[in-house]
């Protein structure tokens, strides 16, 4: 092979190379152009379901809210008859602690009276 020969063959791997890096280039842009397709679709359907999932939980939050709502509503009478249960308990325990002193002063006095009679009867004659 002479020199000549030796260029031409250079010259034509040279040609080839770059055509070759010339459709590399093409593809690796058609590529990226696919790539980047594909990404913005994807995160178009995220944002979609993200969205849908955000409206989701908003809709479950509300109905939450509005059963404490409810919750709060019935729970109050319950609330004000707690109020007059203990209230009329606070008064029977007086009431209780009343009758109580009474009964041991009442008891108290029967002792007292009986001790009385006796100490007559002690006194008095026998008949």
């Amino acid at each position: 092979m002479t020199e000549d020969d030796l260029r031409a063959i250079r010259g034509v791997v040279r040609d080839e190379i770059a055509k070759l890096e010339q459709r590399l280039r093409e593809e690796i842009a058609a590529l990226e152009e696919r790539l980047t397709t594909r990404q913005d679709r994807a995160v178009e359907l995220i944002a979609g379901e993200i969205s849908r999932v955000r409206e989701e939980m908003n809709q479950r939050f509300e109905y939450v809210d509005q059963r404490f709502n409810m919750v709060e509503r019935r729970l109050e009478p319950v609330e004000y008859q707690t109020i007059g249960m203990n209230k009329s308990l606070t008064d029977a325990e007086r009431l209780d602690t009343e009758i109580a002193a009474a009964l041991s002063a009442q008891q108290k006095s029967n002792v007292d009276l009986y001790n009385q009679l006796a100490e007559i009867r002690r006194f008095r004659p026998a008949q």
